[in-house]
């Protein structure tokens, strides 16, 4: 049943229509919270999305659902950055930090927003 949410999500990202493709990835993850394609997918469809309102909704509610899913953190902490929420961001990149210590990147712009070490 899975496949089912995540292939209609796939159609909605090719035709263009990313909110809508990140809606479907969510309610998949609502029914079946392990399913790490649909995680995967989510975060790539709204890393296209750019920073929206309903990019961030989404990711927070990703964040929620798959709190110890690294991706899903970091791209809280861009969104937060992009849209002006520096706090909001070192806070998500503090997370990403200690959930995937090797994380290179992280660990850079927990420096550029003077967090220091996390």
């Amino acid at each position: 049943m899975a496949r089912t949410y995540i292939n209609l999500a796939v159609a909605l990202g090719t035709l263009g229509r990313l909110e809508e493709a990140a809606d479907v990835y969510l309610a998949a993850l609502q029914r079946y919270p392990e399913q790490s394609t649909a995680r995967r997918n989510l975060v790539n469809a709204l890393r296209d999305l750019g920073p929206t309102a309903h990019a961030l909704a989404a990711t927070e509610r990703l964040a929620t659902l798959a709190p110890t899913f690294p991706p899903a953190r970091k791209l809280l902490a861009q969104l937060y950055a992009q849209m002006g929420r520096p706090e909001d961001a070192l806070r998500e990149y503090r997370v990403a930090a200690e959930l995937d210590p090797r994380d290179a990147e992280v660990q850079r712009r927990i420096g550029a927003l003077g967090g220091g070490p996390p």
